[in-house]
């Protein structure tokens, strides 16, 4: 017997309803790589959804890999249309926040995410935890599964930076 999970997505109010067994698919996080500036701009909390022309029955914990491939065009893009300031470099070749996937989304209920939302589905990605320390890694296309090895390591980069965000400024 499969249970009925509802989550509701803090940007639109909009519940998703799925099954256990839907929501997890095999257990564990999984690595969604992406070209930067993109993978800098979820990091920087700036963009939480994640446009995919597929969808997926997962939600869970995602590490946000930035890709060895940089889009040119997006960076003039976040400038014009987002109104954000990307870094002069950024991070290739590895995981570089750690994200949770609540909702996929279309069109018609994508709205509030303008201007990030291009489809034709949307990942809604909340509880953004970008790393202080980025943990190299190799891409991979889809949402593919974490392995042991990469979950302990991440774990460690999560810890240290909690470890730092915790400790009193200097004056």
């Amino acid at each position: 017997m499969k249970t009925r999970h509802a989550a509701r997505s803090r940007k639109t109010g909009r519940t998703a309803t799925h099954t256990a067994g839907a929501r997890r698919m095999k257990s564990g996080p999984r690595i969604l790589s992406l070209k930067q500036p993109w993978a800098w701009a979820v990091a920087a909390g700036k963009k939480t959804i994640e446009n995919r022309t597929w969808s997926t029955p997962y939600r869970g914990t995602v590490y946000i890999h930035a890709s060895s491939k940089l889009d040119r065009a997006a960076i003039d893009w976040l400038r014009d249309q987002a109104q954000a300031t990307p870094p002069a470099e950024f991070v290739h070749g590895a995981v570089i926040a750690v994200v949770e996937i609540v909702d996929v989304l279309t069109q018609p209920d994508a709205a509030a995410f303008a201007p990030w939302f291009f489809g034709p589905y949307g990942f809604v990605l909340a509880n953004i935890r970008p790393l202080r320390t980025p943990v190299p890694e190799k891409g991979r296309l889809g949402l593919s599964r974490a392995s042991d090895d990469l979950r302990r390591r991440v774990a460690r980069a999560l810890l240290s930076t909690e470890q730092h965000r915790s400790r009193p400024a200097c004056s």
